[in-house]
């Protein structure tokens, strides 16, 4: 019994010997290797650019109402000042909700100092956003425009919404 064992596994182990492996594959090319590695690349940039500038589109868009107002020669600057407010309560109501709306004068000023992390607003030319935007009283047209930089200035150090930088 134990000789045939032997004979038998002989048997299946020159039978092994007779199996043959596949043939390896061949290798990926190195340039479909690189043009994957390029094409990610790019892929990549255009999702960050698409990302940064949906984060920053409030930013441009402020940016470009606030240059129309500042444009303007022809007309008061009580309504250049109203719409520059109007804007503000916009970004606002984008940035912290409709809890805003209740908010005037002074405590409307403040909310604008801390959201901004600034005192512009309570302290600076930002005063007339608060009582004296119904004050009626006319600025000059340079006053609007130098108004206008200042804010402009204020909203380019905004952080985009979710920023935890």
């Amino acid at each position: 019994m134990s000789e045939s064992a032997n004979v038998d596994i002989t048997e299946l182990l020159s039978q092994l010997r007779d199996i043959q492996e596949p043939v390896a594959p061949q290798g990926t090319s190195l340039v479909l290797i690189a043009f994957c590695i390029v094409l990610s690349f790019i892929l990549i940039i255009v999702f960050l650019y698409q990302r940064n500038r949906a984060r920053y589109a409030f930013r441009h868009e402020a940016f470009y109402r606030i240059d129309t107002i500042a444009n303007r020669t022809n007309e008061s600057s009580n309504q250049s000042i109203f719409e520059l407010a109007t804007l503000l309560r916009q970004i606002m109501r984008h940035r912290v909700g409709n809890c805003i709306n209740k908010l005037d004068d002074i405590a409307w000023l403040k909310a604008l100092d801390t959201e901004f992390s600034s005192a512009w607003f309570t302290t600076g030319r930002g005063q007339i956003f608060g009582s004296t935007l119904y004050k009626n009283t006319e600025l000059p047209n340079h006053e609007i425009r130098a108004v206008c930089e200042e804010l402009k200035s204020e909203i380019r150090r905004l952080k985009p919404i979710g920023s935890t930088n």
